[in-house]
């Protein structure tokens, strides 16, 4: 067998391997350690013959037991079952399309054919069904009151009852002001009842984490602690310098950046409401250099914090009126007082609040405070 051999069967040893086994059969030069090709010349011409297919058999056990092969093994594996995968795929399609001659073989003669009037409508029609208003339905899903669209198919109405392991939408910690139905929390415009039927829309997310087994409620669902209720309408209607205004804490300090959208011209007055974009940015804000302004519960919070809090630039050309900000920065003294009010009735960090008639006499009726008015600036320069 030796005689057959070839030095570069030898090549996956090492030549320390190679001298280690042959110790005491066969001596090598210093020229023959050094050099790879002189020693496996000298084992394939002096060594015995055994030893000689010794070392082939140990070479090739490691030639195919190296990890690259064991991965081209791995492959031509992969390879193999695809192929036949792909034959018994196209056998099954043979047999579904049934013998040749059939209505839907290919005919090359109908090549480049226009389509036909009915074919053509029914494009349209499902174009139509694609682009519609009714793809653009969104809904809510009852289970973690998310909006969600139509076009995802991803909300389903379905029976109370029927919702899997609906047990697991009872609320642990219970509030008056929980929507239960049938001691489940839900989202009430998700929920229809029609006498003692109840029909909920749930998401495909909600009902898959329903199915799962467990006893805890969905991970995004209300009754996981997510419930904080419904936002009444005292809060709602709220400016952002409103919301300063009434609050305990300011970590944050906060820049808006203005902007027209039409940028290389001037801007009249009366078109800035409707051509403005812009970003806020938030910092944070060093509270000792804050908190000597709000010592005390003494509420609404004076005008004059708001200068501190908030920073405006407005990057346009032309004059800049006052009317474009009123929206967005207008203070209405009897808004506030309703939200304080509000709060300190059902909010109990607010229950020992104490409204001051003063401080509500500074705020402005219906306008931008003068706080604010004094520290925006304008740059003439378009970004």
């Amino acid at each position: 067998m030796s005689t057959e051999l070839h030095t570069d069967d030898l090549v996956p040893l090492g030549m320390r391997e190679i001298i280690a086994r042959l110790k005491g059969i066969l001596t090598f030069s210093h020229k023959e350690r050094q050099q790879r090709e002189l020693l496996l010349t000298r084992v394939m011409n002096c060594a015995p013959p055994d030893q000689v297919d010794f070392l082939h058999r140990a070479a090739l056990e490691k030639r195919t037991s190296s990890p690259r092969a064991t991965v081209l093994r791995k492959h031509r594996q992969e390879d193999e079952a695809h192929h036949q995968w792909m034959v018994q795929r196209l056998n099954e399609e043979d047999d579904e399309e049934g013998p040749p001659g059939d209505e839907d073989d290919y005919d090359p003669s109908k090549y480049l054919a226009l389509p036909t009037e009915e074919e053509r409508k029914e494009c349209y029609r499902k174009f139509y069904k694609a682009t519609s208003s009714a793809t653009l339905v969104a809904g809510i899903c009852g289970i973690c009151a998310r909006e969600c669209r139509a076009m995802d198919e991803s909300l389903q109405k379905m029976s109370l009852d029927d919702i899997p392991n609906s047990h697991r939408l009872v609320p642990r910690v219970l509030h008056p002001a929980h929507d239960l139905y049938s001691n489940r929390l839900l989202q009430p415009e998700a929920v229809e009842v029609d006498g003692p039927h109840t029909i909920v829309s749930v998401c495909l997310a909600c009902l898959d984490e329903l199915r799962k087994p467990g006893d805890k409620p969905p991970q995004y669902s209300l009754a996981n602690r997510l419930w904080i209720g419904q936002i009444p309408w005292q809060l709602q209607v709220l400016t952002f310098p409103e919301q300063l205004l009434i609050a305990h804490l300011y970590p944050h300090v906060f820049i808006f950046k203005l902007f027209p959208k039409c940028q290389g011209s001037v801007l009249q007055a009366s078109g800035l409401q409707n051509t403005m974009r812009g970003n806020v940015s938030t910092y944070d804000m060093p509270m000792d250099s804050i908190s000597t302004m709000i010592q005390g519960n003494l509420m609404p919070r004076q005008p004059a914090v708001l200068a501190s809090l908030i920073t405006v630039t407005f990057i346009g050309l032309g004059d800049l009126p006052k009317a474009w900000i009123h929206s967005t920065f207008q203070v209405r003294q009897k808004v506030v007082h309703d939200a304080l009010l509000w709060l300190k009735e059902n909010n109990p960090y607010y229950a020992e609040i104490d409204i001051s008639a003063s401080h509500l006499e500074e705020l402005p009726k219906d306008d931008v405070p003068e706080e604010v008015m004094d520290i925006i600036c304008q740059s003439m320069t378009l970004a």
